[in-house]
């Protein structure tokens, strides 16, 4: 399979998020992916040009003086047509995942879940260094919260954040079930997949 019969596949199964997907059609579709936002970037900075970002940083001294210096970074990236790209690629992509993982006899809802230990991860830690009163009381007052992390609750925190995304990818990475399962048939039985 080449990397356009497999962006083929990838893109005709937009909304097909039942059947297998071998490694070899996922992989080589998020590849494509990757190769055709590298092209769109580099044709919109050969167009365009960079992107110029100011930055202005402050920095406080010891005795509480304050200096502001500024500078302008160049950044290269795909621009509007980028962005339409990667939206329009969101779906594809979730579903040649769900896809990859119904080929390892794993449901494709999986995907989800590094997603919601983030989010749980992120609201436990401020929950825990802030306290909910405290948080409470500066989105109130202010509308944001500034938290400094630092304790080993958000260290273990953020290893298993780590942890799920890991996981997600070794089995997005993992070899086909042999045979039918739940999901349907291997297209690639007797084959190395």
């Amino acid at each position: 399979m080449t990397l356009v019969e497999a962006a083929k596949i990838g893109f005709r199964k937009y909304f097909v998020f039942s059947g297998r997907a071998s490694r070899q059609e996922y992989w080589k579709f998020v590849l494509s992916i990757f190769l055709i936002a590298v092209l769109i970037t580099i044709i919109n900075g050969v167009i365009f040009g960079p992107t110029l970002e100011e930055t202005i940083t402050t920095t406080v001294a010891a005795d509480g003086s304050t200096t502001k210096s500024s500078g302008v970074t160049r950044v290269y990236d795909g621009g509007t047509l980028g962005t339409i790209f990667s939206l329009f690629c969101v779906i594809p992509g979730l579903s040649a995942a769900a896809r990859r993982l119904h080929d390892t006899n794993r449901s494709g809802w999986w995907l989800c879940a590094p997603l919601v230990i983030s989010i749980l991860g992120i609201i436990s830690a401020i929950l825990v260094e802030v306290g909910p009163v405290a948080m409470l009381e500066a989105l109130r007052s202010t509308g944001s919260i500034q938290v400094q992390l630092g304790s080993g609750f958000s260290v273990l925190l953020a290893l298993i954040v780590f942890a799920s995304w890991i996981t997600l990818l070794v089995w997005l990475c993992q070899r086909s079930s042999s045979g039918p399962n739940r999901f349907g048939s291997n297209s690639l039985d007797g084959v190395f997949a």
